[in-house]
């Protein structure tokens, strides 16, 4: 994963296992964080990316 430290924006994270506990508190306090096992059926739908919007 690539991040871009100088931008301010928080990102969207995904993390495909879980994490410790004060890991994943310094991800969610600067990014929005999913933490999701493709294993799991009931969090498959984690992994699938919402349709981008068309550029005009």
């Amino acid at each position: 994963m690539l991040m871009n430290m100088a931008d301010s924006a928080r990102n969207k994270v995904l993390s495909f296992r879980e994490l410790p506990p004060d890991q994943l508190a310094r991800l969610q306090a600067k990014h929005e964080v999913t933490v999701a096992s493709p294993r799991v059926p009931e969090q498959v739908a984690a992994f699938h990316l919402p349709p981008k919007a068309p550029s005009s």
